[in-house]
């Protein structure tokens, strides 16, 4: 019993001056707060004006050492030359995996597409916030000219209702509650990925739409400052709030444990292995097969960190927190990698290293694959050179789960 109270003191300690920055008026934000953060003694809460206020209390002050941001926020971050600031940041876990909405009225036949909207009257969120941001970014990367008007979503969605507004911009994971109140009045237009914008799709069945609608993920993450989370020895809260999140009945485990190297921020290691560890877990109760087992999460600083599994790019075979999607803007990267050591180094080729087991096919085809997607990317055919093996590198126990897999992949290396 000694021991046990000891140990809540020690926890109680560990966790003491923890501060979580957030936006106050984001309703995502407000709930996951409430949901991972409750019954934790010593965290304290900071709601903020709006997310800009919250990273900037983040990095300026020595209080909070977390906060919430949604992951186009880091994206608008890094396309804007800060992709080093970023690395003083680490992702502790995804929150909400989202998309973002282009909403316009069911009868408006004027919009078939988002360029469609150029000189029109678009809402997009409270000045600062991360809607708002968001917003902004779309229609700049996308070139397309809007008059810009500040509401929250309620009063958006009913402007446009009421003709006073062409269309609204929101984010978050289908189904939005607002959106759900006018289910069969709006319909929700294709958004297509630019600036290696990660794609995601919101399924009909959100809203009651005749169709998927293509779109952008737009996810909500909790970050923390490293320098604060290693003099703080935090680890153990990192690990508590991610098990504490994948097992909420109402999160999905796959949503929080998957693609989380795709985003540009160093993820935590207690990520992977909660996840790791919470699978087995069911795997030893009979409950569920393990999906998560080996660590795949990870964040590529060069060329020569990036793996591409070729059963996640071509058959979409989801091990690991891979998938086509994450394999594909892998290949978005080495186009990037490459093309910035074109310029320092003009005469350099690009060398893709394709391996398979011994008897698990065809080691040059993979590569053909990976070869004609830079091709097609921007990569001539003379700035690249292919070679296979055939062997068992990586993994040489086929009992193992998902040997096969660890086996089939593509590798890069500079050649000056």
């Amino acid at each position: 019993m000694r021991s046990l109270a000891l140990i809540t003191l020690l926890s109680s300690y560990l966790f003491s001056g923890v501060v979580v920055s957030y936006e106050r008026t984001n309703e995502d934000a407000q709930t996951m707060v409430s949901k991972v953060f409750s019954g934790l003694e010593g965290v304290s809460l900071s709601p903020a004006q709006n997310e800009a206020k919250a990273l900037y209390e983040l990095k300026s002050s020595t209080s909070p050492t977390m906060a919430l941001c949604y992951s186009n926020t880091l994206d608008g971050i890094k396309k804007q030359g800060g992709a080093e600031r970023l690395l003083e940041y680490m992702m502790i876990t995804p929150l909400l995996k989202g998309e973002l909405h282009v909403i316009v009225r069911a009868g408006d036949t004027r919009f078939k597409s988002i360029n469609d909207l150029e000189r029109h009257n678009v809402g997009m969120g409270l000045s600062g916030t991360a809607l708002n941001l968001t917003a902004k970014s779309l229609f700049v990367d996308n070139d397309i000219g809007v008059s810009e008007f500040n509401y929250e979503l309620e009063e958006s969605m009913g402007r446009l209702m009421g003709g006073g507004l062409d269309a609204v911009v929101a984010i978050g994971q289908a189904p939005i509650g607002t959106l759900k109140r006018y289910e069969g009045k709006f319909k929700l237009l294709n958004v297509a990925s630019v600036n290696n914008s990660r794609s995601a799709t919101i399924p009909a069945s959100s809203y009651g739409l005749s169709g998927d609608v293509m779109s952008i993920a737009s996810d909500l993450l909790l970050i923390g400052k490293k320098d604060s989370i290693a003099q703080n020895n935090l680890t153990p809260l990192m690990s508590k709030l991610t098990r504490k999140l994948i097992s909420n009945k109402s999160t999905n485990m796959e949503s929080i444990c998957s693609n989380n190297g795709q985003y540009p921020i160093p993820v935590a290691s207690t990520l992977a292995s909660n996840c790791t560890q919470y699978q087995n877990e069911l795997v030893s109760s009979g409950k569920k097969e393990v999906v998560v087992t080996i660590d795949l999460l990870r964040v590529a600083s060069r060329i020569e960190d990036i793996e591409i599994y070729m059963d996640a790019l071509s058959a979409n075979q989801m091990v690991g927190g891979l998938s086509n999607d994450s394999e594909n803007a892998k290949l978005k990267q080495v186009l990037g990698y490459f093309q910035k050591h074109k310029e320092s180094s003009p005469n350099s080729k690009l060398l893709i290293k394709s391996f398979v087991g011994s008897s698990q096919g065809d080691a040059y085809s993979n590569a053909q694959v990976v070869f004609k997607y830079l091709q097609k990317s921007g990569i001539s055919r003379g700035d690249m050179v292919i070679k296979s093996f055939n062997q068992d590198s990586f993994c040489l126990n086929p009992q193992k789960p998902y040997c096969n897999f660890l086996n089939r992949k593509v590798i890069f290396e500079f050649i000056d």
